[in-house]
């Protein structure tokens, strides 16, 4: 069992706020895009991630780093 640990993302819930609202607090300066945590899954579930068991990806920019 893998999992992914999305950050703040660019997605339709988040369309009420800034979409740079937390840009100060991401070392990447901007949000995660839905196509980025698909593409981390997709890596999860091919060839590439067969050997990856009990992970937890993040996918956050850098935002945990703080």
């Amino acid at each position: 069992m893998n999992g992914i640990a999305p950050g703040a993302t660019a997605a339709e819930m988040m369309r009420i706020q800034d979409n740079n609202v937390r840009k100060n607090y991401l070392p990447s300066n901007r949000m995660i895009t839905l196509e980025e945590i698909a593409e981390t899954a997709l890596l999860m579930v091919s060839d590439m991630g067969r050997n990856m068991c009990g992970q937890i990806i993040v996918v956050d920019g850098g935002e945990s780093l703080h």
